[in-house]
């Protein structure tokens, strides 16, 4: 049997009621939840997006720059003009004397390394690495390298056979090689 009371059918309805409430309090949390999180996982690709490209940035500015530097060292080295003017070797004091020039456009030359071989051959005498550049007079340079139009000379100790041909290689700073044949008297 059913009953009629009101109170049972208003009761019926408040209890159905609350179970509906019940039933979208979950849903509308978990679709604000699903929002909050899109949200969330939108900026965080932001984020890395546009430190990835900052990173790609600073990375390609290093290369360009790295890479502009070692193209304007290959063309000072290709405008690098340096001759003998005179090699001299004095037995006496074994040691061999040799003048350079500066005949092209570059400024600040140096001289890395003068090797000594047996002429026409790999045989090394002797290698030298801290060279000192001096003026004609004997008075050292301040910056230990020829300008464009100048005129150094060096001095290294080296012991010589008289009457057997000699080759010197001088390497300058930015690698530029210039060889010459002497003959030791």
């Amino acid at each position: 049997m059913c009953c009629t009371n009101t109170y049972g059918i208003v009761r019926h309805r408040q209890a159905e009621m609350m179970l509906a409430e019940t039933a979208k309090q979950p849903t509308e949390r978990r679709a604000v939840s699903a929002v909050i999180s899109n949200m969330i996982l939108i900026a965080a690709v932001i984020v890395v997006g546009f430190s990835v490209f900052a990173w790609t940035e600073y990375q390609a500015s290093t290369y360009n720059s790295q890479y502009s530097q070692a193209i304007r060292s290959d063309i000072d080295q290709l405008k690098e003009r340096i001759a003998f003017e005179c090699v001299f070797y004095d037995s006496a004091a074994k040691n061999l004397t040799v003048c350079l020039i500066n005949y092209g456009t570059i400024n600040g030359i140096t001289v890395q390394t003068v090797y000594v071989r047996f002429a026409g051959n790999t045989t090394l005498v002797s290698a030298f690495s801290d060279i000192t550049l001096t003026y004609f007079n004997g008075v050292k340079t301040l910056t230990n390298a020829i300008d464009a139009g100048q005129e150094r000379l060096f001095t290294i100790p080296t012991d010589l056979t008289a009457g057997i041909p000699y080759s010197i290689e001088i390497v300058t700073g930015r690698g530029s090689k210039l060889e010459d044949t002497l003959f030791a008297s």
